[in-house]
């Protein structure tokens, strides 16, 4: 009897710290998570966006891991200066006005820790202008991506002289954003500021620009 008191008292002793320490072990993974949140948090400069955001309920719902593979790949390529294409230019009947969309585009390659694929996307900026009897006018900026990870918003464009190329040569920046919903913290709002910025001479054609985050 005392045999089978004792072994049910050493049952119980080793139910209660394999509880405790499984307990223990929980809180601390979900403690590392969120520590690995604060820390892609401040290095990204990440804000959190409230979810009545227009259109939130259509941003894409990631893991961190996730998050963090679209951004360690846009990080890779900051610096990157590429030159800009001219995708349009067309001449209404009076051969006085054109149209130009001047193009800008990245591919980049998500991919986790251990270098399997999570997605191949690209981003793409398109400024459209219409010179009218040699005037320049901006009309907009297109944001495009495709992408299962992320929604991709712009936020205005600032639009310059560059007096240092002469001519008609124009330099440009533009904040956008990446919106993600995190599934590892309670699938909460952010978005992650992109930049990019560059100059286009109207005369030569001829321009370059690079994305940075």
């Amino acid at each position: 009897m005392i045999m089978k008191t004792f072994y049910s008292l050493f049952l119980l002793i080793a139910a209660i710290s394999f509880t405790a320490c499984t307990g223990a072990s929980l809180e601390e993974e979900g403690a590392n998570e969120h520590s690995l949140f604060e820390s892609v948090k401040q290095m990204y400069g990440m804000e959190m966006v409230s979810l009545a955001t227009t259109g939130a309920k259509d941003i894409p719902s990631v893991t961190l891991e996730e998050m963090q593979s679209v951004l360690r790949s846009l990080r890779a390529n900051v610096g990157v200066v590429k030159t800009c294409v001219t995708v349009s230019s067309t001449h209404t009947a009076r051969e006085q006005i054109e149209e130009k969309k001047i193009r800008m585009s990245e591919d980049y390659r998500a991919a986790t820790r251990s270098g399997s694929c999570l997605e191949e996307f690209s981003l793409q900026v398109d400024l459209c202008f219409t010179v009218d009897y040699g005037q320049l006018y901006y009309r907009g900026t297109d944001y495009t991506s495709s992408s299962y990870l992320f929604s991709w918003r712009g936020n205005g464009l600032s639009l310059s002289v560059d007096k240092s190329l002469g001519g008609k040569a124009y330099a440009f920046e533009s904040v956008s954003y990446l919106y993600f919903k995190v599934k590892d913290e309670g699938n909460c709002l952010v978005r992650v500021p992109v930049t990019f910025a560059g100059n286009y001479d109207f005369e030569t054609a001829q321009g370059t620009y690079s994305f940075r985050v």
